[in-house]
């Protein structure tokens, strides 16, 4: 087993770490495998929702929002 160090982690946030471990009856490397399996899994649903998931605005919403930005970046001030 070797040891390793994680900087910057304050002793209230160890403490619940730690008290999780303990009531999952887990040890602290087995804690922490579980929660970057868990980040990870996370993460690749938040994405999948965001790039695969239902539009929250029609085609003709955005086209008429891209037309207007369009119009307002050619406003004199908008850019140097």
């Amino acid at each position: 087993m070797q040891v390793k160090t994680i900087k910057g982690i304050e002793e209230e946030t160890w403490a619940d770490f730690r008290s999780i471990c303990t009531k999952n009856r887990l040890s602290t490397g087995q804690c922490f495998e579980k929660l970057i399996s868990f980040y990870k899994q996370n993460a690749k649903d938040f994405w999948d929702d965001i790039l695969s998931g239902k539009k929250i605005i029609s085609h003709e919403e955005a086209q008429g929002i891209r037309v207007l930005t369009q119009k307002i970046r050619k406003e004199r001030g908008f850019r140097v």
